[in-house]
């Protein structure tokens, strides 16, 4: 079954970070990064337990993206450095904005919840499309 649901886009955030459980049908990973520590805005601590790597489609573009595990959050963050440095640039606007693939041209519009950018994404069940 896919699932659907909303990603924050993060400009403040160094690295896309998601609950364990945030995409049941995937596998933890465990990559260098696995064990690193990092401080969210509240000070408190973010222990990383391995990486997540869901297979989605948003605005009709398919892709993957790498999510680091832990603990500590609620819902998943996708840092917008970590988009930009793909090759996309995200334009942010009163009402929403989008991701664009700078070489494709393809979008991913965003929209405004509750004051944040959200990426809705459904997430293909795993093994995923084969790259």
């Amino acid at each position: 079954d896919t699932t659907f649901g909303s990603v924050c886009v993060d400009s403040g955030a160094g690295e896309s970070v998601c609950p364990i459980e945030a995409f049941p049908s995937y596998k933890t990973v465990k990559t260098a990064k696995t064990g690193t520590t990092y401080r969210a805005v509240g000070g408190h601590k973010l222990h990383n337990v391995g990486e997540i790597r869901p297979h989605s489609k948003s605005g009709g573009v398919a892709d993957s993206m790498a999510f680091q595990a832990t603990t500590d959050v609620q819902k998943p963050l996708a840092a917008a450095s970590k988009i930009a440095g793909k090759g996309n640039r995200i334009v942010l606007e009163a009402d929403g904005g989008y991701i664009e693939n700078k070489k494709s041209g393809k979008k991913i519009p965003l929209t405004i919840k509750n004051g944040v950018y959200m990426m809705e994404m459904l997430v293909v069940p795993f093994p995923g499309p084969t790259k």
